[in-house]
């Protein structure tokens, strides 16, 4: 009888998609078991790759060449693989992957895997974008994922987006050359620097074209979709949804793209579509998605089910007799989410833009905001001071000294004034997330204030965006919280991509929060039920078997 825990394992990885049971049974069959304990090494980097690596059960972390095996690499649990790169690209192991607890693991010999491949394009093509997508992640560094957050499927767009993009740049080039060629036969050497500016533009126009085609990526992560823009000097954006708020997608190609091979996946969540235009293999990334998105379903239940487990394990029967009675059976007070000071952040009169109390994270507007509100009245106080100190050293003799002194002190004392009701402005309007909300208070001075209040649990996906050069330099932009049909701004705040994170750890901490509760609530009814029944069996009284006699 055929182990059944490998083809379940395989129906659930993106590149095997194709496959219909009986492929899907045939490579199970060829498919390695093997074993480790917690600290045993799998594959260890620089020898040579013997297979693609299936995980059904327990972790495993994949370490950077030269790393010890006591340091902590990027972990892997149960549904992942390992070793696409290596095969599609036939090269040695690139990292060690070492067991941290007693672990399964399925080996395809590498022979095996490519007699499959041969066979099976389609699947080929799909294990390419796999192994694209683990080299374009190593290749770049994304420090704003979380913990034991993995990148999945990763995709600029696709190289036909580039030839297109350098079709005007190559024909301004091409203009320029031809000038350069005749503009000296024809009217002698008055063209010649119209036509070394035509190609000095086309060629920068073709690098910009080139910087800002790499510059756009779309990530499908072990929690979350990403989308993430970028114009050199202009634009900065990622917009993302966590995976339980996808509620369908889609792939859409034209017909060039189904030739050359690249279209559109369109994910559809709560708050609207995030689209990934133009992507190459469109239905390889939406395998990944939907793979990710079964897993975080499917990772929910098993932690419902250990839920239950553990609670049943802990549960004689003689306690929950006991337990259960009625006059020890009390209500439950519900937990209490942990609040935060809704003053704190007001009345600080510091630049600091970010500080942390009392569990409350609080924002200011980032001091270049400040600048443009000040710069006016600081020039103004810099030039009156300047037009003092000349009329003192009698450069200029505009009124009477006396009088002179007197308005330029009246005229001073409210500058400095404006001054100081624009900073209390500024340091007075102020985000902050705290353990279960995000609030957006603005408070004019000696005059009314105005706090907006939205749930993090309520938060439907988050965007950031960086607009101008100015922005772009000095790290500030918008972060946009998407709560239904509505949007929450946290406007110029320092560092967007910061700021984006401590939204989506809050998210994630309170929903955690939430599943805890949910789940203690289930198990103590399903332990209450068990209560019960055990009571009712231990007391029922056995009826007494009728004697009879010959």
């Amino acid at each position: 009888m055929n182990d059944p825990q490998p083809a379940t394992m395989l129906r659930g990885i993106s590149f095997l998609k194709t496959l219909d049971e009986e492929g899907i049974e045939q490579l199970a069959r060829k498919l390695v078991a093997a074993e480790y304990q917690s600290g045993q090494i799998i594959v260890e980097a620089g020898r040579a790759c013997d297979g693609l690596y299936f995980l059904l059960e327990g972790s495993i972390e994949r370490l950077p060449p030269g790393s010890s095996p006591d340091e902590t690499g990027q972990p892997l649990s149960g549904g992942d693989t390992f070793g696409a790169l290596e095969l599609v690209y036939d090269q040695s192991w690139t990292s060690t992957y070492i067991a941290r607890e007693p672990t399964q693991i399925y080996l395809w010999k590498r022979r095996d895997a490519e007699v499959f491949f041969q066979k099976q394009p389609a699947a080929l093509a799909d294990l390419r974008f796999k192994a694209r997508s683990h080299r374009l992640a190593r290749s770049l560094n994304f420090t704003w994922l979380n913990e034991n957050e993995i990148i999945d499927g990763l995709a600029c767009k696709h190289p036909a987006l580039l030839v297109r993009g350098l079709l005007v740049p190559a024909m301004l080039v091409l203009a320029g050359a031809a000038l350069l060629w005749w503009g000296p036969i024809l009217t002698g050497d008055s063209l010649i620097w119209l036509a070394a500016g035509v190609v000095g533009i086309g060629m920068l126009y073709g690098v910009w074209q080139w910087v800002d085609w790499g510059n756009d990526y779309y990530m499908v992560t072990n929690r979350r979709v990403v989308r993430l823009e970028k114009v050199v000097g202009i634009y900065d954006s990622r917009r993302e949804a966590p995976l339980h708020n996808v509620l369908s997608f889609s792939v859409s190609t034209t017909f060039l793209g189904r030739l050359l091979g690249f279209g559109d996946l369109i994910i559809r969540t709560f708050t609207g579509q995030i689209v990934f235009p133009n992507i190459p293999n469109p239905y390889a990334m939406a395998g990944v998605l939907e793979n990710q998105w079964h897993r975080v379903y499917e990772h929910r239940l098993q932690e419902d089910r250990a839920s239950k487990i553990n609670a049943v394990r802990g549960l004689t029967a003689a306690e929950a007799e006991v337990a259960f009675e009625p006059s020890n059976l009390e209500e439950t007070p519900p937990d209490e989410e942990p609040r935060g000071d809704p003053q704190n952040g007001l009345g600080r009169w510091s630049f600091k833009v970010r500080f942390e109390e009392q569990g409350v994270i609080t924002y200011r507007k980032h001091w270049a905001v400040l600048m443009r509100r000040v710069v006016l009245p600081s020039i103004a106080i810099l030039l009156l001071a300047g037009l003092i100190g000349a009329r003192l050293g009698e450069t200029i003799t505009l009124l009477p000294l006396g009088t002179f002194l007197q308005l330029s002190g009246l005229l001073i004392i409210g500058l400095v004034l404006y001054w100081l009701y624009e900073f209390v402005d500024w340091a007075n309007d102020i985000y902050q997330i705290t353990p279960t909300q995000i609030v957006d208070v603005h408070r004019k001075p000696l005059a009314r204030e105005m706090r907006k209040v939205a749930p993090l649990e309520s938060i439907l996906g988050t965007e950031v965006d960086r607009k101008g050069i100015i922005g772009l330099m000095l790290n500030y932009g918008d972060v946009i919280s998407n709560i239904g049909t509505e949007q929450f701004l946290f406007e110029g705040v320092f560092d967007p991509v910061g700021v984006q994170q401590d939204i989506v750890r809050g998210m994630e901490a309170i929903m955690e929060r939430k599943l805890e509760k949910q789940r203690r609530e289930k198990r103590d009814e399903m332990v209450e039920w068990l209560g019960v029944y055990h009571q009712e069996y231990n007391h029922r009284k056995p009826e007494e078997p009728e004697e009879r006699h010959p």
